[in-house]
């Protein structure tokens, strides 16, 4: 629904861009212009006055002069007649009439004048909706043929150059780059004459690839290269490298702002040890507060290696941050309220004097002296020629307030920018730099500065196919060849600005051409709609009528998803305890489980959708800094079994056998609304069951209660091993396949090689090439993993999601949060729940115990004869998926949440796996990986 309805609204051409049109009226052609518009009708302007209207009478044609359309056929009808002001003017209203002239309206008069009618869908039914594809769909050809097709609909435009992009075949690369892809511009791509480059890292005569539409621009660069290769060579110096953020503390007064600045400064080695902890490459140089008013400007001075590290950068402030806010929240003195993570007074993509005075990004400097007989004889300007002009150039340069001083510096930016997959946005700080002239010897002396050279060799759009090439024309694609771009550039915007400044002296400047080129939020469930009656609709009439309710506390901090949802958009999504006062029918008394009669204690369990878990998951990844892993995450995050996770559980618990069902929770009820996007579950509440949520004390699991679990886990397993045709196909559950895990190798590399960066010492080179050779050969492990025993399996089986409820004197299992349900090897849950129980010093015989304990509860409780060594082989194949898919992911989210028990559970796995395959090799045959 419109939040503005703007059909009455009326909207007025400019005077000198009013449509020409002419108009018939009894049988005589008059001309005039299109004023005003309308939804239903428009303003005609004439200074013919012979014309005697009245409302009600009737145009029978209307014609457009420049666009030359012609139509009649339709009702105008006039509804106002008026002489202007200066009486010159007569001013016609015309309204049409009927559904089918008002279309007519819309389609050929208002779309032909504006190129498509602003109010159009106020004369149509609603528009298709736009195609929505979420993860590895998002980027398929077959989403690319969905919008093309939508947008040829929606626009009546057919697309015929757009769609033709080598990005078709496998548009998955894309991902990272651009979203919604629907095809390629293609830029025109030029390369200049060779130019003679004398740096440290970019030395001799290199060509250099140019995108752009300016015609005459790579001639003036080649022009400018042939003066100055002339005269020597370009010498260019690196002076520094610096990518700044910049994060805003708030206090509650002046003094409290200025004794926080006093402590950032007194902290600066522990916020740097902090600052670099997310990422290996970036490392803090810089640290500086401003403080002002009640709040403190901190501005981060990092080096960033080959990447021009905007992302990386804002993860490592962000980490920085929040360890600073940790400290200062409980010091009384400091008054600290909050913080945001840019203060805008970083410069990212803005031209800033700071910016320009101490740089951001590379700094480069690029000097060459031209002698007057070659700027004569290539340049066609004398030396007093030259001074003289420039002298006036550069006083209307400061009297227009310009920060920096050159001519089209921007050109080469923009040019190698686009060429080399840089980012765009920053073209115009890092286009802000000096160009210099000065009278020396025999010729002139060219000196140029770029302060703010935003660039990167890796990272970004730079491995793109297209721009990969262009950097390796240059021999810039890559680590080490950051430095060597930034001289290229550099030697580049010299050679343009000595060329483009002498054609403007000498008046053979041609001006270059100029051309322009620029949820629906789901209801879900709020808090306001908590109310007897939506818990009435859950329990249906078989507990009676719910008279009210109250909230009673529950500690829900080991939901990691759900509390950083919650954080992030103070959602209502989570689990929720409600004490229900019921008022029974009689003779329903005996329905209220473990409660008196008009008690009933509850969890309410409010689910986010799969897109809100997944978005999650991405924001994650961007925040890791590294642009190809976020890129990666979002088209090959299906690994990770988040699609559908929303109602997979909700359909476990409404459709799974009651055999399985005996180790969950009781369910009262569910909801599950895909238009207003809300989905909850009523069900029991579990309090009175131990080791409940224990996964912040994983002390408390001794041998006996893990024995209790494992017996349990092995019964539930038992009930549908190799039975898959044997449950309700509604489920929907996952399965082993070979093929989805192929296409996210390239991911989980990257996610093992990022956490491997980050924790030398928790993953080791050994395990680190382990792993690197298991995700490899992943389809062909998840083919063997595929021929062994399956069932249905909890999938996500740890502390967190289970319990032990007292039952006749002895324990039994109770399983909740089946978002993750799968059919796979029952070992998976197994080594899972041992990880995280089995305790740190757990040896390799206690581990065999347990699994060796749970393979004869599983044999006698399935009545299939499990093989000991073949029945480890698997047991260690889920280990390795286990690290190298779930616990990778879980790295890179503790990476930033500091979750207290990853680190134990990931040893606890990794020292099984290492242990094991040192204890018997032959258990897995992994080939070297490449």
């Amino acid at each position: 629904m419109d939040l503005f309805d703007d059909r009455q609204q009326v909207r007025s051409f400019h005077d000198r861009r009013m449509p020409k049109l002419y108009f018939e009226y009894k049988s005589q052609y008059y001309e005039g212009y299109m004023s005003h518009y309308w939804y239903d009708g428009f303003r005609i302007m004439t200074q013919q006055h012979d014309l005697h209207l009245q409302p009600g009478d009737e145009l029978s044609r209307i014609g457009l002069y420049e666009y030359d359309t012609d139509k009649g056929g339709h009702q105008f009808i006039v509804t106002d007649v008026s002489l202007s002001v200066d009486e010159c003017t007569l001013i016609i209203a015309v309204k049409l009439q009927g559904a089918e002239s008002i279309d007519f309206l819309h389609q050929h008069i208002y779309a032909v004048i504006l190129g498509n009618s602003p109010l159009h869908r106020f004369s149509q039914s609603e528009p298709t909706p736009f195609p929505s594809f979420v993860g590895r769909k998002h980027y398929t050809k077959d989403a690319v043929a969905a919008r093309q097709q939508w947008l040829e609909q929606f626009t009546s435009n057919t697309l015929k150059h757009v769609n033709q992009s080598l990005f078709h075949e496998q548009p998955s690369i894309l991902a990272g780059n651009i979203e919604n892809y629907i095809g390629s511009i293609q830029v025109p791509l030029g390369i200049t004459a060779p130019l003679w480059v004398r740096g440290t890292y970019a030395n001799g005569h290199i060509p250099i690839p140019i995108a752009t539409t300016e015609g005459a621009l790579i001639s003036s660069i080649s022009r400018g290269a042939k003066a100055c290769n002339a005269a020597g060579g370009i010498e260019v110096h690196v002076l520094k490298q610096t990518m700044v953020r910049a994060p805003v503390f708030f206090c509650e007064d002046m003094s409290s702002a200025i004794r926080l600045a006093q402590w950032i400064d007194e902290h600066k080695v522990s916020i740097k040890a902090e600052a670099e902890r997310v990422s290996s490459i970036s490392k803090l140089i810089t640290l500086h507060t401003y403080p002002f008013a009640d709040f403190v400007h901190v501005q981060f001075g990092y080096e960033t290696g080959d990447a021009a590290g905007q992302n990386m950068t804002t993860s490592c402030t962000y980490v920085a941050c929040e360890w600073i806010a940790s400290k200062v929240k409980h010091l009384a003195e400091l008054k600290y309220v909050r913080y945001i993570i840019e203060g805008n007074q970083a410069g990212d993509k803005k031209v800033a004097y700071r910016s320009f005075i101490g740089g951001r990004g590379i700094q480069v400097n690029a000097s060459i002296h031209i002698p007057e007989a070659i700027l004569k004889q290539t340049l066609r300007v004398s030396v007093d020629q030259y001074m003289k002009s420039w002298y006036a150039a550069e006083v209307g340069a400061m009297q227009t307030g310009m920060i920096g001083h050159n001519v089209n510096f921007a050109n080469i930016i923009a040019g190698i920018f686009s060429a080399t997959g840089q980012d765009m946005g920053s073209i115009h700080e890092a286009s802000c730099g000096i160009f210099k002239a000065r009278r020396e010897g025999d010729g002139i002396s060219f000196h140029v500065q770029l302060p703010s050279l935003v660039i990167g060799t890796v990272g970004g759009g730079t491995s793109l196919p297209t721009q990969r090439e262009c950097l390796e024309m240059m021999g810039c694609y890559g680590r080490g060849k950051v430095y060597k771009l930034a001289e290229i550039i550099a030697s580049a915007c010299l050679a343009l600005d000595l060329s483009t400044s002498s054609a403007i002296i000498s008046n053979e400047f041609v001006k270059a051409h100029e051309r322009l080129g620029r949820k629906s939020e789901g209801t879900g469930i709020r808090r306001s709609d908590i109310k007897p009656r939506f818990f009435q609709a859950l329990l249906g009439e078989a507990y009676g009528k719910v008279t009210s309710f109250e909230l009673t506390p529950l500690n829900t901090d080991s939901s990691v998803i759900t509390n950083m949802l919650k954080a992030n958009n103070s959602s209502f999504q989570g689990l929720h305890r409600y004490l229900l006062h019921l008022q029974p029918h009689l003779q329903q008394e005996v329905n209220l489980r473990h409660t008196s009669s008009t008690y009933l204690p509850v969890i309410l369990k409010v689910k986010s959708n799969d897109r809100e878990v997944m978005d999650l998951g991405i924001g994650i990844a961007k925040l890791s800094g590294d642009d190809r892993l976020s890129g990666l995450f979002e088209s090959q995050m299906h690994i990770f079994g988040f699609e559908g996770s929303h109602v997979r559980e909700i359909t476990f618990y409404q459709q799974a056998p009651m055999t399985l069902l005996q180790y969950c929770p009781h369910v009262y009820g569910v909801t599950c609304d895909e238009d207003k996007e809300a989905y909850a579950i009523l069900m029991e509440d579990l309090s009175s069951c131990s080791h409940l949520g224990t996964i912040e004390s994983l002390t408390v699991w001794d041998e006996e209660h893990i024995d209790y679990v494992l017996a349990d886990a092995a019964k539930m397993h038992a009930l549908f091993m190799n039975k898959a045709d044997e449950l309700p196909a509604v489920l929907q559950l996952d399965r082993l396949d070979e093929y989805s895990c192929g296409d996210a190798t390239e991911l989980l590399l990257a996610l093992t090689e990022y956490n491997y960066e980050r924790y030398p010492t928790l993953i080791s080179s050994h395990l680190y090439h382990l792993l690197r050779q298991f995700i490899v050969q992943l389809p062909s492990h998840k083919q063997r993993m595929k021929q062994y025993h399956q069932t249905i399996t909890h999938n996500d089986f740890n502390p967190r999601n289970l319990g032990l409820r007292s039952t006749a004197g002895t324990k039994q299992l109770v399983v909740y949060d089946w978002e993750l349900v799968c059919y796979q090897n029952p070992q998976h849950d197994c080594v899972e729940f041992l990880s995280y129980t089995v305790g740190v010093n757990a040896s390799i015989q206690q581990w065999d115990t347990y699994i060796e304990q749970y393979r004869l509860y599983l044999e006698q409780a399935s009545g299939i004869l499990l093989d000991r060594e073949e029945f480890e082989q698997i047991t260690l194949l889920n280990a390795l998926e286990l690290a190298a898919v779930r616990y990778n992911l879980y790295l890179l989210a503790n990476n930033l949440l500091h979750l207290s028990y990853m680190e134990t559970i990931y040893q606890n796995l990794s020292r099984y796996i290492l242990d094991k395959v040192k204890e018997n090799p032959r258990l897995i045959e992994l080939q070297p990986a490449n």
